[in-house]
């Protein structure tokens, strides 16, 4: 029954609760190697397996994760520990694997972890634990993938050979591997390289790749001898999950330029100067502006603005946010819609916002017709989904171009998983949803795609970028879990509920409980709406069927979307170290249910 019990936790995981991957390392390995692969994070003690994206790798755990113990040794308590619950896994990566990034996951009784990227290679790799601490390792031949792991006040340092006339490319990844770290500022490990003569002398070094936080550099030695390579943060900051991955080979080929889309014109702004172009414009008639040059490579900060024959600005635009572009924090390309006021001469104008430019300044810039578009996203890429169970997720809509329409998802390589509630309603840039499946569904891990007219969403994870700010980043692939059956199902009988204002509604439900489960159930509602709240949310004990109700405040708009609720009831089961009663919780969610205008 205690298994039932942990189980009955897997619809109920909430961010906080969810089991935590902080780091994998060595983030990853070359074809046809078995690589040890330490794991640690926290709420992971109950793994029970691992999971890895893509074919050609197979992964399985070694070692469980321990609880940590504090500085008296008795066990740490929950939110004291962030990644030392220490375990390890296997890479068994075939010859022919493909090279590139990974998701891996942990897999637990109440679903799948996070997800940490891993990289296939196809060239030796060296790793850091191989030589004693603060004593350079020899790396004997290029090309070669280097491991490490940057501590506090950490730098790390790989001697390289060097031949006269033949240049070395040295990139590294670190924030490509774990984008953003919650509790640290800048919110990611920005590793410094840098390179020394045998003499220790400088050669060259760098902290950055144009706008990527993950450094790159290019060196020809003008003598046979060995290289010292040193990697440190540029803060000196450092702690396990500041993990990383060097690269060294020959010079990467030159970027090929960006094709230029139909409608799209190629600009280069000179340092004080602005480019203009007119067009001639009819009243009443919507125009579409977009610049990309940021998303080029390009150093532009472009501000875009739209005049007219008077030269007053009609519209502009500096920075827009792009939630579809999770791993950027500095979204300078700005895109704009306008409706023209009157007929005549319009001018598009795109400056640098701080007056800058020169040949790097290159900008591809659209004025046209509108073209309405939308990305599609959808999170968290890890679900545990007991089987007859439910689990919420939400799949965000980025509109552009005046793309304003409902949108409908669907399910496809999804095995037996259904989708409940999956329409975006028009307007809207978001919708809570749920996935279910049914009592009969085997267990396993599935990878379903969501798909609409408008594309395939993407399967990301809203991270938290240094305290503050919350990103949508792009997973691979999903992993939905599908779990044993849980201790708590509860089926809304409901199909729709209409809501008018200042009236309650009534959800009708089914329940199944498991062996020892009688107690009372309460009803929660997850992110209601504006204006929608909670009423007669208890259900009796016992009970194998009920019903509670839901009020819309009387000066409140009729919502659209769906209702989402949990159903929690607990019990005990013996008594803790102080002499209380232990008390168990299982929680289950509800399908989505939604939401209607009913009749006054």
């Amino acid at each position: 029954m205690r298994a039932l019990v942990a189980l009955a936790w897997t619809a109920a995981l909430t961010a906080a609760d969810a089991p935590w991957l902080a780091y994998a390392y060595p983030a990853g390995g070359t074809q046809g190697a078995t690589v040890a692969v330490t794991v640690a994070g926290e709420r992971l003690i109950e793994a029970t397996g691992a999971h890895i994206t893509g074919s050609g790798v197979s992964v399985r755990l070694v070692t469980t994760p321990v609880a940590p113990l504090n500085a008296q040794g008795k066990p740490k308590k929950r939110n004291q520990t962030v990644m030392d619950e220490v375990g390890q896994v296997e890479l068994i990566i075939a010859p022919d694997a493909t090279p590139g990034p990974r998701s891996l996951r942990l897999l637990t009784p109440s679903g799948p972890s996070n997800p940490r990227t891993v990289i296939i290679g196809n060239v030796p790799e060296f790793s850091e634990e191989a030589t004693p601490a603060r004593k350079p390792l020899t790396v004997p031949a290029l090309p070669a993938t280097l491991n490490g792991q940057l501590l506090s006040g950490d730098a790390d340092r790989w001697i390289l050979p060097g031949k006269a006339g033949t240049p070395i490319a040295i990139a590294i990844a670190a924030r490509a591997l774990i984008p953003y770290i919650a509790d640290a500022v800048p919110g990611w490990c920005q590793p410094q390289l840098t390179l020394r003569d045998a003499a220790g002398r400088e050669l060259a070094s760098a902290d950055a790749d144009g706008f990527r936080q993950d450094a790159a550099l290019t060196w020809t030695p003008q003598a046979d001898g060995p290289l010292t390579l040193e990697v440190r943060d540029v803060l000196w900051r450092g702690r396990a999950d500041f993990t990383y991955r060097i690269t060294l080979g020959d010079p990467r080929p030159a970027a090929a330029a960006s094709p230029i889309a139909d409608g799209w014109e190629q600009v280069r702004i000179s340092a004080g100067s602005a480019w203009e172009r007119s067009f001639a414009g009819t009243a009443g008639t919507t125009v579409e502006l977009g610049v990309r040059a940021r998303r080029l490579g390009s150093p532009l900060d472009a501000r875009l603005e739209l005049l007219g024959a008077d030269g007053a600005v009609v519209a502009s635009a500096d920075d827009t946010t792009d939630r579809a572009d999770g791993t950027t924090t500095h979204h300078a390309d700005p895109e704009l819609l306008a409706t023209l006021p009157a007929d005549g001469t319009y001018r598009v104008r795109l400056s640098d916002l701080l007056g800058r430019g020169g040949d790097a300044f290159v900008a591809q810039v659209y004025a046209g017709a509108p073209r309405p578009r939308c990305d599609l996203l959808a999170a968290p890429s890890s679900l545990g989904l007991p089987a007859g169970g439910s689990v919420p997720l939400v799949i965000h809509a980025v509109r552009r171009g005046g793309h304003a329409g409902a949108i409908a998802l669907r399910l496809a390589d999804a095995g037996d998983l259904v989708l409940d509630g999956g329409l975006i309603p028009a307007g809207a840039d978001r919708v809570q949803a749920t996935l279910s499946c049914p009592a009969t569904a085997p267990p396993g891990v599935l990878a379903p795609r969501l798909v609409a007219d408008e594309g395939v969403a993407v399967w990301s994870d809203d991270n938290m970028q240094a305290f503050l700010w919350m990103q949508l980043v792009p997973a691979d692939a999903p992993a939905v879990q599908v779990l044993p059956p849980a201790a708590l199902r509860v089926q809304p009988r409901t199909a729709v509920l209409a809501l008018v204002p200042g009236r309650t509604a009534r959800i009708e439900v089914a329940i199944e409980r498991g062996p020892g489960w009688d107690g009372d159930i309460r009803i929660a509602l997850h992110q209601p709406p504006p204006g929608v709240s909670l009423r007669n949310g208890r259900i009796k004990a016992g009970a194998s069927e009920g019903r509670f109700e839901v009020l819309l405040a009387a000066d409140a708009a009729v919502p659209t979307g769906n209702l989402i609720a949990n159903a929690t009831v607990s019990r005990e089961d013996g008594v803790r170290p102080d002499g209380k009663p232990r008390r168990l919780q299982a929680t289950a969610w509800l399908p989505a249910i939604p939401l209607a205008r009913g009749a006054p």
